[in-house]
């Protein structure tokens, strides 16, 4: 009901995850992106998952962008099999 209620409202959460937190700054900037990428109001969520080690992760909806360190090193390990 909530996804529901905030998509009639032009609404979407978006998490991203990093490996450390986010300044205000960098907030302001990614929800910036995000908005003009997308043409929705968003309602931006840090989570924190060091396990990324670097980079972020960003999920929207059904959609996931991942460009962190670990996806990227488990592409490198399996292309290099």
């Amino acid at each position: 009901f909530v996804q529901l209620y905030a998509a009639q409202r032009g609404e979407a959460k978006v998490i991203v995850t990093t490996a450390i937190p986010f300044t205000l700054d960098l907030d302001n900037q990614v929800l910036q992106v995000v908005i003009t990428l997308s043409n929705i109001k968003a309602i931006l969520e840090n989570k924190i998952d060091s396990s990324i080690i670097g980079g972020y992760v960003i999920k929207m909806d059904d959609k996931q962008f991942d460009a962190s360190i670990s996806s990227q090193l488990k592409t490198i390990k399996t292309t290099l099999k």
